[in-house]
């Protein structure tokens, strides 16, 4: 059965005491993984897809006005990589 990131990122957030904010970014996150169109299970999942997933962000980011959007998707980037870390 294929590993959602959903999922990953639940069992990884629970796995700690992280403070509300910090899971609202979390949540944010999956918000925009399940936007995206190429989401794929984490099994597929590669430096070709995530590439893929934050230039999106990015491209999003800017679309809607954000004021930053390299921040925004740096901040992507960070919470991707300490969920599949701890994974």
């Amino acid at each position: 059965m294929p590993t959602s990131l959903e999922s990953l990122v639940t069992k990884y957030l629970r796995s700690g005491n992280p403070a509300q904010r910090t899971r609202e970014e979390y949540l944010t996150t999956l918000r925009k993984w399940s936007r995206w169109d190429g989401a794929v299970p984490l099994e597929e999942l590669g430096r070709k897809e995530i590439r893929e997933f934050l230039d999106w962000v990015h491209e999003d980011a800017a679309t809607r006005q954000g004021t930053n959007p390299g921040r925004t998707a740096n901040k992507i980037r960070s919470h991707l990589r300490a969920a599949l870390s701890w994974a």
